[in-house]
C-alpha cells in the first residue's frame, strides 16, 4: 500500500468507526447470543431469530443475562420467572 493511500485510511478510519462500528458490535452479540440460545434450547423459530435481530444494545444485553438464569426460552425473553 503506498503511503498516501495509508494516510488516507489512518484518517478515514476514526470517522467510519464512529458510523458503522457499534452496527458491527450489535452483530456480533446478535450472532452470540442467538449460538447460546441454539445450544441451551436447541432449534430457535423464525420468530426468536426476528426478536434476537431487532433488539437494541441495551435489550441484547439483558437478553444475554437472562440467559443464564433461565429455565426456558420464554424466561429470556422476560415471558417467566428470570428476569
Amino acid at each position: 500500500m503506498s503511503p498516501f493511500m495509508k494516510q488516507i485510511l489512518d484518517e478515514a478510519r476514526p470517522k467510519i468507526m464512529e458510523e458503522v462500528g457499534p452496527d458491527f458490535v450489535n452483530q456480533g452479540r446478535v450472532e452470540t447470543l442467538l449460538r447460546l440460545l441454539g445450544r441451551k434450547f436447541g432449534p430457535l423459530s423464525d420468530d426468536t431469530v426476528q426478536r434476537v435481530h431487532m433488539a437494541d444494545t441495551h435489550q441484547l444485553e439483558q437478553l444475554a443475562d437472562n440467559l443464564l438464569d433461565s429455565e426456558t426460552l420464554e424466561d429470556v425473553f422476560g415471558g417467566g420467572k428470570a428476569q
